[in-house]
Formats: C-alpha cells, sequence, structure tokens
C-alpha cells in the first residue's frame, strides 16, 4: 500500500512542477521585461506558480514521512552512476563557463561597477569549478577506481559554498516575490540544495547509509524548484524564442542535471528499499 501512495505522490509532485513550469514558460514569454527580468503583467500567474509549487513541497513532504530507513545507492562500480556524476560535473565547468560570460558581460554593460557584486560572481564561478572537480572524483568513485570522493572531507562542502553564493547573489537581485518570481523560486531552489548537501555530509561523517527524512524532502523540494525555473528557459531555446527572454545569470543545464540526479538516487534509494 505505501509503495503505491509513494509513487502516486512522486507522479504529482513531477505534475505539480510541470504544471508550475508551463505557467512559468507562459510569463517567461509574455509578461516579463527583458532587460530586467522582472514580471510586467498578469501577476496572478505568480501567485499560481507559488501555488503549485507549495503544492509539489507538500507532496514531497508527506513522500519523505512515508519514506522508511534505507540504504542510499552503492556508487562503486556503477557505470550508470558515473556516467550520470560526469555530466553533472560537465554541467558545472559549464556554469563555471557560465559565470565568466556574466563577468564580462557585466562589466561591459556597465559605467559603475559594483564590486560586491562582482566578487560574488567571480566566487561562484570558482565554487562552480570545484564543484566539476568533486562531482567528476564521484563519478571515478562509481566507476570503480582506486579514487574515493568520501576520503576529501572538506571537499564536500563545495556545493555548500556554490549555494551561499548564489543566494548572496540573489538577495542583490530580489525586489518584489510577484515582480521577481524567477528570483524568488530560485532562492527557494538553492535553499534546497544546501539542506540537502548538509544532510549528506552528515551521513558521511557518521559513516552511515540511511538518508534522513530532510534529505529525502529537500532533494525533491529541489527537483521541483528546478523544473519550474530552469526547463521553462530550455522550451524557449528549443523554440527558438530565446530572443524573447530576459538572459538568466544561472546555468539551465546544471540546474536541471542538478534535479536529474537527485531524482534518480531518490528512486534508486526507494528501490533499494523494495517499495516502488
Amino acid at each position: 500500500m505505501v509503495k503505491h501512495i509513494k509513487g502516486f505522490l512522486l507522479s504529482l509532485l513531477l505534475l505539480f512542477s510541470f504544471s508550475g513550469c508551463m505557467i512559468r514558460l507562459i510569463q517567461l514569454l509574455k509578461f516579463t521585461d527583458i532587460d530586467t527580468g522582472l514580471i510586467t503583467g498578469a501577476h496572478s500567474l505568480s501567485y499560481i506558480v507559488y501555488a503549485l509549487a507549495g503544492l509539489a513541497m507538500i507532496c514531497g513532504v508527506i513522500y519523505s514521512f512515508l519514506n522508511k530507513d534505507g540504504k542510499i545507492p552503492e556508487l562503486s562500480n556503477s557505470k550508470r552512476h558515473s556516467m550520470l556524476f560526469l555530466i553533472l560535473s560537465i554541467s558545472f565547468f559549464w556554469d563555471f563557463l557560465h559565470q565568466c560570460l556574466n563577468t564580462v558581460r557585466y562589466l561591459d554593460s556597465t559605467l559603475i561597477v559594483e564590486y560586491n557584486y562582482t566578487f560574488a560572481v567571480i566566487a561562484l564561478g570558482i565554487c562552480a569549478l570545484i564543484c566539476s572537480v568533486y562531482f567528476y572524483m564521484i563519478s571515478l568513485t562509481a566507476k570503480g577506481t582506486y579514487y574515493d570522493y568520501r576520503k576529501f572531507n572538506l571537499l564536500h562542502f563545495c556545493v555548500i559554498l556554490w549555494g551561499f553564493m548564489k543566494l548572496l547573489i540573489l538577495m542583490l537581485n530580489i525586489s518584489d516575490i510577484v515582480y521577481g518570481s524567477e528570483y524568488f523560486c530560485e532562492f527557494i531552489f538553492c535553499i534546497m540544495v544546501i539542506i540537502s548537501s548538509f544532510c549528506y555530509i552528515s551521513i558521511l561523517d557518521k559513516k552511515q547509509d540511511k538518508p534522513s527524512k530532510l534529505l529525502t524532502f529537500s532533494a525533491l523540494g529541489a527537483i521541483s524548484m528546478s523544473i519550474i525555473i530552469a526547463l521553462p528557459r530550455l522550451l524557449a531555446h528549443v523554440a527558438n524564442k530565446q530572443s524573447l527572454i530576459h538572459k538568466s545569470e544561472f546555468s539551465v543545464l546544471t540546474y536541471l542535471m542538478l534535479a536529474i540526479t537527485m531524482l534518480i538516487l531518490v528512486i534508486d534509494t526507494a528501490k533499494k528499499q523494495k517499495e516502488i
């Protein structure tokens, strides 16, 4: 019974997230200022996005409470996980290049340089590069080589630092939760990533392999928010409408790969429990 309920909740979470994605796509193409990224009309759409995101979060909370203690999937000798983390590593390297581009673009377009913002973007790029190395080490561990990412103690905090730097930059941009819906959704996404990273580091520190309910919830929350804020931009590019949207300061590829990675690990953990 629990098996079917959890499967239903996960399906609902994805349904609400993809629904929020489609509303955000309409908002992005029709009611967003191309220069500032702020909402210019149909403000009720922001509330609909938040409502769908909230419903997805509720599904994540219920799912995590129904979750029993189970083992996190083994990474050693897993070609599937090795390829997954390799792609994630590449996506973070792309995020590093993206932040380099953001820095150059900002310096070229402004007469008065805000050094706090500039240093934050540079620091974010450095964190993204370190994360790329970190996930590459995980990929090598999953491949079954002599590398073991668990021995690099301080390196585990790189994703948390990356998330904190993104929060710092977002706090410089957020003006209103209605007019800056993308910034606010991205803010929630970064918080979910930071929480899940803290939970995972705690598991490694205690040398156990049982995911906490908070880890499951934060991972599902990150998945939901990533779909809502990153997938609309990808769909706009696929539809060749990129000229109509505000240039993002985040890497769509990185956000989506983080979501895909977390989703696969959540599903694999559930399979490990023999529940779905």
